[in-house]
């Protein structure tokens, strides 16, 4: 699962565009086409069980593996921002 945020109001959660991609690699590739100038915050994560939730524990870390753009830990959004401008490329690591 693969979300583009554009506002910080319940990021990640809050999704601009997202894409639902099957795994078949260690490197997964997703393209949003005609994607608006702008900042954007992007969140990643792999739906083992495939129930359409990131699962978590009791104490609320996840269980399945995830990443944010910029490769932060955390979800926060100002920290996860990146100027769009063109065609670009980013990676993002999922742990």
């Amino acid at each position: 699962m693969v979300g583009i945020s554009n506002h910080e109001e319940n990021y990640p959660n809050s999704i601009f565009r997202g894409e639902r991609v099957i795994a078949s690699d260690s490197v997964i590739v997703v393209s949003f086409p005609n994607l608006p100038i702008g900042q954007y915050a992007v969140s990643v994560y792999q739906d083992s069980n495939n129930n359409g939730e990131l699962d978590s524990n009791i104490f609320g870390i996840p269980k399945e593996k995830y990443g944010f753009s910029n490769n932060i830990r955390r979800p926060i959004f100002r920290q996860s921002l990146f100027n769009f401008n063109n065609d670009m490329t980013i990676t993002i690591q999922i742990r």
